[in-house]
């Protein structure tokens, strides 16, 4: 069961982004981003806001960077990330998801999201809803605590449901 608890430290997660164009209040534009599938979600510890960033593109278009909105004490963003496009990484594009029913005819069976852009693919696939319950005594969510915590109770199954989902990226060749 150590295994699973070392997997359960690995991220994923898919969705879709808005992005507000720069205006008056904002010298950049805003982007949000909003997870379909997120291997820290659990509906008992929801997120208190989505992911939002200021976007800083280069000019040639090649890569951007990512300033959080959120600021720090010394109101510095809380994080920076840089993106860089991949060779081939243009191209032809394609996002497909796709919904299961449980065997309730309801829709929280598995979600899952495929997305092509050039030789590139991405793949995602959510655990099966609902997710387990892991009682009152825990504080804080996600995905690492959340399997730490049915560890403890020596509860496999839930350790299982939570890492039950799939992130997957690969480029294709020509031969």
């Amino acid at each position: 069961m150590d295994e699973l608890r070392c997997l359960a430290r690995q991220h994923t997660f898919a969705g879709y982004t808005k992005i507000e164009p720069k205006d008056a209040k904002s010298a950049a534009p805003v982007a949000t981003r909003h997870h379909a599938i997120d291997w820290n979600y659990h509906p008992k510890f929801p997120r208190a806001r989505p992911n939002r960033w200021r976007i800083e593109l280069k000019d040639d278009g090649t890569s951007f960077k990512e300033f959080s909105v959120a600021l720090d004490s010394q109101q510095q963003a809380v994080y920076m990330e840089r993106w860089a496009l991949y060779p081939n990484g243009k191209g032809p594009y394609l996002a497909l998801r796709r919904i299961t029913e449980n065997a309730g005819g309801d829709t929280t069976g598995h979600e899952s999201l495929l997305v092509i852009v050039g030789n590139h693919f991405a793949y995602a696939r959510d655990r099966a809803h609902p997710l387990p319950e892991f009682g009152s005594r825990l504080r804080a969510g996600g995905c690492a605590n959340l399997v730490d915590a049915a560890y403890e109770r020596e509860d496999r199954a839930k350790m299982i449901h939570m890492l039950d989902l799939e992130g997957s990226y690969g480029e294709v060749y020509d031969s």
